[in-house]
């Protein structure tokens, strides 16, 4: 038996598609595999994401019902054309929250509807208005869920799916239990279009957005189904091993958007896409903004400062080998930035992130300072596949990649402009202490123009 990481997982998955026709398998009408697909592959390389600690409290709840009744969705006017699922973690620009996805996207539209979501079990208000929230939508679709028996299914399905179960227990001696988990998503997903359909066909939408389509396949079936079209606005990485987007031996995808808007073309051409999904460039507006608003800080650079990039699903293994570099290298300034989701657990979820929090070089950040703000500050960012490695050329910083698993993910783009990649904190110590060249990046990742390979290293 091998050891699976992300592209043995990619060649096994893909080739159990192709066999036994996954996506074409069909139970109550419902073509369940899109909606396991993801799930399954993140349990085979043992990501698990770090939920935090939620507040239960029956106050919040209550304040956030009666919120959504006041500002709800149903009050769509019927001469809304366009509709806006806002991005629920929200981030500062210039002292105001916004969504960096659809924030430059909103006033190019008219007759434009936003619908807000909550996060940290807070209803993040958009910026624009008319708006209303999503939270009764989730609410409704939560409880009638539970309350929703659960249906069988076929014996020729079960067939299938315990066969699934069987092959992939013996090539990666993972358990996995299939057959509940196509039950609850089919459940979940009945319920879902039954929620929002009615909605999508009381009023006359030309066109939805999303950020992030997957795991919204009930929103984006209840929407083409009314013969509204759905765009996604692309939100960070994508790549031939990005599980929600690659489907390299499958013309069309059930549940997926009619388009998606790109940063730039590179992630056209590197990410296995439908055959039968229309593509618009739209570049990366929020980022250039940043850029431009920042570059002031890129010839103040200290060659000794090295910003690091958190994930909640690598984070363990990435403080690891980062406590022996930090350790190694007393004269270099580490700055630690946490991924949103860690803000509330990191101190009891990572005992080596604690010790570190102690050092005189580290310097922990939540959201006392953004990303961008950090990179501009940087000469070095390290971390495994997150999109501010991507932006960090953007910000004329250099960034290295440590070899966890995951990295795959931005192999192409490690390939492509030779990013250095380093499975150890001795090799990177090593080069740290060697590497005395200049930021030699000048790259546009993130615009209208197909410019990717012509601006390639300098």
């Amino acid at each position: 038996m091998q050891q699976y990481n992300r592209i043995n997982i990619y060649e096994l998955i893909l080739n159990l598609e192709k066999k036994h026709e996954l996506f074409s398998l069909n139970e109550h009408g419902v073509y369940f595999w899109k909606l396991i697909r993801l799930d399954i592959i993140r349990k085979l390389q043992g990501e698990s994401l770090n939920k935090k600690r939620e507040n239960k409290k029956i106050g919040k709840l209550i304040k956030n019902s009666v919120t959504s009744i006041i500002r709800n969705p149903y009050f769509i006017s019927g001469t809304t054309e366009y509709l806006v699922f806002e991005n629920p973690r929200k981030i500062l620009l210039d002292q105001i929250k916004i969504d960096p996805y659809t924030h430059f996207l909103i006033p190019t539209l008219e007759n434009v509807y936003i619908l807000d979501d909550v996060y940290n079990n807070n209803i993040e208000k958009s910026l624009y208005a008319p708006s209303s929230s999503v939270f009764l939508l989730k609410l409704v679709h939560k409880i009638r869920r539970k309350i929703k028996r659960v249906k069988p299914i076929s014996v020729d399905n079960l067939s299938i799916i315990s066969e699934l179960e069987n092959i992939i227990f013996n090539e990666t001696n993972v358990k996995l239990n299939l057959v509940k988990q196509v039950q609850q998503k089919i459940n979940g997903f009945l319920v879902g279009v039954e929620v929002y359909s009615p909605l999508f066909k009381s009023k006359n939408l030309k066109e939805i957005f999303l950020v992030c389509s997957y795991g919204k396949e009930h929103i984006i079936h209840a929407a083409q189904m009314n013969n509204i079209k759905v765009t996604e606005i692309q939100h960070g990485v994508m790549s031939d091993l990005h599980f929600g987007y690659s489907f390299p031996k499958n013309t069309t995808i059930p549940y997926f958007p009619d388009r998606i808007n790109f940063f730039g073309n590179y992630w056209i051409k590197n990410t296995n896409l439908p055959q039968n999904l229309e593509t618009e460039i739209t570049g990366y507006d929020y980022l250039n903004y940043q850029v431009e608003k920042l570059n002031s800080y890129f010839e103040e650079k200290k060659q000794k400062s090295v910003l690091v990039v958190s994930q909640p699903t690598i984070a363990i293994k990435l403080f690891d080998e980062i406590y022996e570099l930090a350790q190694s290298l007393s004269d270099y300034n580490f700055f630690i930035k946490l991924h949103p989701q860690e803000f509330e657990y990191w101190d009891w979820k990572y005992p080596r992130l604690v010790e570190l929090s102690k050092f005189k070089n580290v310097t922990i950040f939540k959201d006392e300072k953004t990303i961008h703000e950090l990179l501009a500050r940087s000469y070095w960012v390290i971390g495994v596949y997150s999109t501010s490695l991507l932006e960090a050329i953007a910000f004329k910083a250099n960034p290295i990649v440590i070899g966890i698993q995951g990295h795959e993910h931005i192999s192409n783009f490690v390939k492509t402009f030779s990013i250095p990649v380093f499975y150890t904190n001795k090799e990177i110590s090593f080069f740290l202490e060697q590497n005395n060249n200049t930021n030699k990046y000048d790259l546009d990742l993130y615009s209208e123009n197909d410019i990717w390979e012509n601006n390639k290293l300098h």
